[in-house]
């Protein structure tokens, strides 16, 4: 007997049993063994992934809608797992995780945000972007603030020993 593995999602997926490698590219069908098809769905976890069994009589659409709802519970499973980690992380003061480029894909796909530490949020670079420019700008209001305090002492100097020269002894 066989079982049609079909892939409904929208990712390449490379799956082995007995040494043999099976590629199922975004929408294939591929005809295998019972065995193998069991093994691959059940043991390597692959229903999780969207991976579906078509036998006869299966409605297509039905068992393909099915598969993509696993596949995205999957994604969010995924990145609840990553962002978990970086929350741990954080409390017991251990260096983050980097995201996978995998779980970055997930996260772009499905809007969900991932906890990164180290990348800074649009928000956070445009504040940071205008202090720099009102530092700038304070450093230029400054500089010519000593200057006119200079320009404003060196005036009173010249005050004081012209008031003095006046003065007579």
């Amino acid at each position: 007997m066989s079982t049609v593995l079909y892939n409904p999602t929208g990712e390449l997926v490379s799956v082995f049993h007995d040494g043999l490698e099976y590629k199922l590219n975004p929408g294939d069908k591929i005809k295998i063994s019972d065995s193998a098809a069991n093994h691959i769905i059940h043991t390597q976890h692959y229903d999780n992934r969207g991976l579906v069994k078509l036998e006869y009589g299966d409605n297509e659409k039905v068992k393909g809608t099915e598969g993509l709802r696993k596949f995205k519970e999957f994604k969010k499973k995924q990145i609840t797992i990553y962002n978990q980690t970086n929350t741990d992380n954080k409390i017991k003061g251990v260096p983050y995780i980097q995201p996978t480029e995998e779980v970055r894909k997930y996260a772009m796909d499905l809007g969900i945000e991932l906890l990164e530490p180290y990348n800074l949020k649009d928000d956070e670079k445009a504040a940071i972007s205008k202090s720099t420019e009102e530092n700038a700008k304070l450093k230029a209001e400054l500089k010519e603030m000593r200057e006119q305090m200079a320009e404003m002492m060196k005036m009173m100097k010249a005050d004081q020993t012209e008031k003095s020269a006046k003065v007579p002894k």
